[in-house]
């Protein structure tokens, strides 16, 4: 089987996110970004969008976004102005849920809707998220009955001061709190993330706080155990993500402000800090692909571009699917994804930011439609591969290509048309590309090798 091996090359007088991300409307308000997703298939996805400001729960914003058929989207409503949304779980195309906090003292809310979104009801119990330290920062449905919720540590109605855990096996019409011995004591000011859980099947949750811990469960919620991320103590953790049972990554901030890797290979017991290339590494947003790797989105550690990249060895390589240069006039935040779920090797949304001066309109949801990423078992570029010059607008040439096979390189414009082929018997191959329009192409290398080469290049005519 033919392996593809992705080169990108970038025109910058269209503005797309190219054959990696296909962006649409999400059919959302300007200056919104979309800060929670939640993937159903590769059709169906939930989003709740965020106003752009630098300090986005300031007021309240209570719109979702939807689709059913993979490409349009309706928005509406799921509560009023004093809730805010911590996270929103779907199921499928019509019955989501919303875990809400209260902007002024009231108790906090697990919304759901079973008609699409069109109503929304509160199925939190009485006695769940009252009191002055309320606060919830999650809710998980695996499927029609079974899922749980998270709020910050809360020793309302005598529970304890710990994290307020509870679970449900009937929809939500009935939710037992997991009791305070099954849970270690908090730090103290330790407070959960919104939207900062992984879960994997329907036995594995894991949670990360802001000391910089993580706690984890294999039994569904009922017991809990929790650990330290290495580098991130007393530090928030900004998010966590499984690609199986026991191999994880969390990610966020040394006390110094130095952004942070870090994993884990047994189930989030231990963690290590990793080393990762800054160029090559989104820090807005990461995902796993499950059974597979995980992927990163946003602008880089070094705030110079905005990447998509992907790591099979738990963080230690990644490379670049796709870059967009920070300095260029047409890099918007439009591009910087937010927030991302794979749901598989070929299936997975974007979330992005809201912006009505684009050319194609208002964007905000991102489809993944780059390589299956199944195929890549390992990436790895050829030693002194080189693609120049840099601009160009004649010729295009690719040196130091693998001399032990013959390979085809392809070029596709961004609908996914091939409009040339090269067949590579050599190292060295010079195409011409002075018959192209202007515009954006993807090049992608073909061959029975697991390697693949990323590259950006502009041509400028």
């Amino acid at each position: 089987m033919k392996k593809i091996i992705a080169v990108t090359l970038t025109i910058l007088s269209l503005k797309t996110m190219g054959q990696v991300w296909q962006p649409y409307n999400a059919n959302l308000d300007t200056s919104i970004q979309i800060e929670h997703i939640s993937v159903v298939d590769s059709n169906t996805v939930w989003g709740l969008g965020l106003p752009n400001t630098s300090s986005p729960y300031s007021t309240s914003y209570r719109k979702f976004t939807r689709t059913i058929n993979g490409s349009t989207f309706t928005s509406g409503s799921f509560s009023d102005s004093t809730f805010n949304p911590s996270n929103i779980s779907a199921i499928n195309d019509s019955t989501a849920y919303i875990a809400c906090w209260s902007r002024n003292g009231q108790n906090g809310q697990i919304l759901k809707t079973n008609n699409g979104g069109i109503t929304w009801a509160n199925i939190a119990s009485s006695n769940m998220f009252t009191g002055a330290t309320n606060f919830p920062d999650a809710v998980h449905f695996y499927d029609a009955m079974n899922g749980w919720a998270l709020g910050d540590p809360n020793n309302t109605n005598g529970w304890g001061n710990e994290f307020e855990i509870w679970r449900t096996s009937d929809g939500g019409i009935t939710w037992i709190r997991v009791p305070a011995a099954n849970i270690p004591n908090p730090l103290s000011s330790e407070y959960g993330g919104t939207d900062v859980y992984a879960t994997v099947s329907t036995n594995h949750i894991w949670f990360g706080t802001s000391k910089g811990r993580i706690y984890y469960s294999a039994d569904k919620g009922n017991t809990w155990n929790v650990s330290v991320v290495t580098g991130m103590y007393n530090e928030r953790i900004n998010g966590v993500a499984f690609r199986d049972t026991i191999n994880g990554i969390a990610w966020g901030q040394t006390a110094g402000g130095t952004r942070l890797l870090c994993k884990t290979n047994n189930g989030g017991a231990s963690w290590t800090s990793v080393t990762v290339n800054t160029s090559n590494v989104g820090t807005e947003a990461f995902c796993a692909i499950p059974g597979k790797g995980y992927l990163s989105t946003g602008l880089n550690m070094t705030n110079a571009a905005m990447v998509t990249s992907v790591t099979y060895d738990d963080g230690n390589t990644w490379s670049v699917l796709q870059s967009i240069p920070n300095n260029n006039s047409n890099l918007s935040i439009s591009d910087i994804i937010v927030s991302v779920q794979m749901i598989d090797s070929l299936h997975g949304w974007g979330g992005s930011f809201s912006n009505n001066t684009l050319p194609n309109g208002l964007y905000g949801m991102n489809k993944y439609i780059g390589v299956n990423l199944s195929a890549i078992t390992s990436i790895k570029e050829p030693d002194n591969f080189q693609m120049y010059p840099n601009p160009t607008k004649d010729v295009l040439n690719i040196e130091n290509l693998p001399t032990n096979e013959k390979g085809i390189i392809q070029i596709n414009d961004m609908l996914g048309n091939e409009v040339k082929r090269v067949l590579c018997k050599t190292s060295s191959v010079t195409i011409g590309v002075s018959d192209l329009n202007d515009g954006v192409y993807n090049v992608n290398y073909l061959s029975n090798k697991e390697n693949i080469m990323n590259k950006q290049i502009i041509i400028v005519k």
